[in-house]
């Protein structure tokens, strides 16, 4: 104020005519209120500290809230902001913490953070574009960042908003004018998946809704209990719920009606539709009246629009906003509004599914298990099984396996790894709620069964099923699941319900001539293992009974057997001599399994072998001969290298794109890819036992307080490590159908259900 008086005082010094006095007073006037309100509209916006550049800075853009189901998520004091056109949000506060409620972790060491849900995992880096979903390398708009709200006094991990709803099959939208993001978590009136098999099951507000008989709809809780039918009507498909209604069809026709039945309005002509599905605010469906062309509609009916002229079209699909389907055996992808059609395959589509980049389906002509990206390019062959009712979770695909009576099997999306599921036939496999419902009578008799999905843990070669998960196979193999069937030795062979307890009556294989078994492996209806020549009668070698034990073992060879896999129709194992395994161990053999065509693998070059490891279309193993280094060769003993730069290795497994091993020398786990190299500690102080199984690691620890061992488990990248059970010994380790396998202190087999640790990510 003083300045202003001055200032004023020093004008009117001058003596200046008073016309051009008041205009000067006025300019200044004018200049003097600007400079404050410049320096308030600084002050206004969020001051924000970016710990990668290690800068402060004001944000004065947009601050935009998050919404979902019309509910806010987002935070006041630490809003989305928007950077170079792209809206980034708190990646705990908007996906974790709110009612999306998807599994959170970080590792700020190594600045990674990982989303999970519903079977889509979204992993990123801080500083780094570079991205995966479920597997796949993507590249982000934007990097993740970590920035405090320095008012607020709060870090948060901002991450691009539109990419990771995207990622989760969300809709996200952007209301400019109310600095809005709406995440749509119910896009979809029912996943694409289970759509193409008829969309018999879906999980709404704590219940699942489904067709029984093929004459009801009716609703239950997820375990099958407080079963109640709402409504009677003839075989009806395709349920969908959107804004509480419950859509569906039945004889051509489409109704709607509130979730408990009641106002039931058929909402389109009789016999015009063969399939339907809601996703946001329209119906698209196929005309049956008209050739089977797609058409849309709104959901109360109206508005009904031809999206396209192709005729014959089946297979309707959606995903990432197109439309995917089969017309005149070709598959098709266009966008929601019917423009840019896209030739992506001249196979016939069943079954289509998709994920993030890829549409997978059934060949009509072949029954094979194809993919393809989205722009046509990349189209692989994953699997040659006769395959009907594909669906899809995260980066597995689980079908009907008509080359093994329509049993379930799974492989992942890359189809490097298949395993069988269930050892019973399955119909309409519709996902949902973390487990696979489905229907064992393909005439639908009522009888609905689910199971837990699992992330996929069964190597194979060549898509052929292995008879055990590699992680046992180099921990002796003392457990093997075949369907509901657990089998398991301690020294005797038993067998259980999987869910066996301590007070189940066990059956056991007691016969004086077999003891010792080890290594068993289950393919189709016949168990193979292993028996020590220090057994009651001395009888060592590699044997095969069938699974009901309604023979007696046949013996195949009597050469000492380690580590024995059996894959694609052959045994692979190593074979040592004497009493202790660990004493010459170390030639490689194979035979069929019938016992013919014994032979060994690269005799006299690939040193002395153990830990085998039998993945894709490599031996992988450890080299006793050269100061315990992994190796790799071929399955037919060419190509042999060494993968390790480091030795000492004890123990190791390959999973997925990755090799961790146990490094004697330093105590620590270790992990280097899969073509070699050097490699790098993430868990320190790790004993005894390794194996990898659904993306966790399971090892022993040593207590130094009492000298007693804990089971424990960790991301695959050492973080997040978690007590699992304490007071064990650390010989024994198998994880089988979801089931960790080890020895209390009495040596009594224990098991421990790994889904119901809910600290486990």
């Amino acid at each position: 104020m003083k300045k202003k008086l001055k200032i004023l005082e020093a004008l009117y010094s001058r003596k200046l005519p008073k016309r051009n006095l008041i205009s000067c007073i006025l300019i200044l006037s004018i200049l003097i209120t600007l400079i404050p309100s410049v320096h308030l509209k600084a002050v206004t916006g969020i001051k924000l500290y970016n710990y990668t550049n290690k800068r402060e800075s004001y944000y004065t853009g947009k601050q935009i809230k998050v919404t979902c189901k019309n509910i806010k998520i987002s935070k006041d004091l630490s809003p989305g902001i928007i950077t170079d056109g792209i809206t980034m949000v708190s990646a705990y506060d908007i996906f974790a913490k709110s009612k999306i409620g998807a599994a959170y972790s970080y590792n700020k060491a190594k600045g990674s953070i990982v989303l999970q849900k519903d079977g889509n995992r979204i992993s990123m880096t801080l500083g780094s574009k570079a991205a995966t979903v479920n597997g796949y390398k993507v590249t982000m708009p934007a990097a993740p960042v970590l920035i405090k709200y320095v008012k607020a006094n709060v870090t948060k991990i901002l991450v691009p908003a539109r990419f990771v709803t995207e990622a989760f099959n969300y809709g996200c939208t952007l209301l400019n004018s109310k600095n809005e993001l709406i995440i749509q978590t119910d896009l979809y009136g029912n996943t694409p998946g289970n759509i193409a098999q008829g969309g018999k099951f879906i999980y709404y507000d704590g219940l699942i809704y489904t067709t029984e008989f093929d004459f009801y709809l009716s609703r239950m809780k997820p375990d099958g209990s407080g079963k109640k039918m709402i409504e009677a009507i003839y075989r009806p498909q395709y349920l969908n719920i959107k804004d509480g209604l419950l859509y569906y069809y039945s004889q051509g026709s489409l109704y709607r009606s509130t979730i408990t039945g009641s106002s039931r309005k058929k909402i389109n002509d009789f016999n015009s539709i063969t399939q339907f599905i809601i996703y946001d605010k329209y119906i698209y469906y196929i005309n049956h009246k008209d050739s089977n062309r797609i058409y849309r509609m709104n959901l109360d009916g109206s508005g009904r629009k031809k999206l396209s002229s192709d005729i014959n079209m089946k297979n309707l699909s959606i995903s990432n906003r197109y439309i995917f389907y089969s017309s005149n055996q070709v598959l098709y992808r266009m966008n929601l509004d019917g423009n840019s059609r896209l030739k992506i395959s001249s196979q016939g589509a069943e079954n289509i599914v998709t994920d993030y980049r890829y549409v997978y389906y059934i060949d009509q002509a072949t029954r094979d298990i194809m993919k393809v990206k989205f722009d046509g390019t990349g189209i692989t062959r994953l699997s040659h099984d006769n395959a009907i009712n594909l669906n899809i979770s995260g980066n597995t695909l689980y079908y009907s396996n008509g080359k093994d009576y329509n049993k379930l099997y799974a492989i992942t999306t890359e189809g490097k790894i298949k395993t069988k599921i269930l050892d019973v036939p399955v119909y309409y496999p519709n996902i949902v709620n973390g487990y696979l419902y489905y229907i064992p009578d393909e005439h639908n008799d009522g009888n609905l069964h689910r199971v837990k999905l699992r992330t996929l843990t069964a190597e194979t070669t060549n898509s052929k099923t292995a008879g055990n998960y590699t992680g046992n196979i180099i921990n002796d193999a003392f457990t093997a699941a075949s369907g509901s069937t657990l089998y398991f030795c301690d020294p005797w062979l038993n067998r259980a319900p999987l869910n066996y307890t301590s007070n189940t009556s066990l059956k056991k294989y007691e016969n004086k001539d077999y003891t010792d078994f080890y290594e068993i492996n289950i393919v189709d209806k016949y168990m193979y293992f292993t028996m020590s020549k220090h057994n009651t009668n001395g009888i060592g070698g590699i044997y095969k009974m069938r699974t009901d034990w309604s023979e007696a073992p046949v013996r195949l060879t009597d050469l000492n057997a380690d580590n024995l896999t059996v894959i694609g129709g052959w045994m692979y194992f190593t074979n040592y001599s004497g009493m202790n395994h660990y004493v010459g161990s170390g030639t490689i053999y194979k035979m069929r399994t019938d016992g013919s065509d014994l032979q060994m693998i690269n005799p006299g070059k690939s040193g002395q072998a153990g830990c085998l490891n039998i993945t894709g279309d490599y031996i992988y193993y450890i080299n006793e001969s050269d100061n315990c280094s992994i190796y790799r060769m071929n399955l037919d003993g060419s190509g042999l290298k060494r993968l390790s730069a480091d030795g000492g290795i004890i123990t190791f497994q390959v999973y997925g794109e990755d090799i961790y091993y146990r490094n004697l020398n330093n105590r620590s786990i270790m992990k280097m890819p899969v073509g070699g190299g050097m490699g790098s500690v993430i868990i320190q102080n790790a004993d005894t036992k390794l194996i990898v199984y659904q993306d966790r690691i399971y090892f022993f620890k040593l207590n130094l307080t009492d000298l007693s061992f804990s089971l424990y488990s960790g991301d695959l990248d050492g973080s997040d490590l978690i007590e699992v059970k304490s007071n064990v010994l650390e010989h024994d380790l198998n994880i089988t159908a979801g089931f960790a396998f080890v020895k209390d202190k009495n040596h009594t087999v224990i098991k421990v259900n790994l889904d119901d640790i809910s600290t486990i990510k």
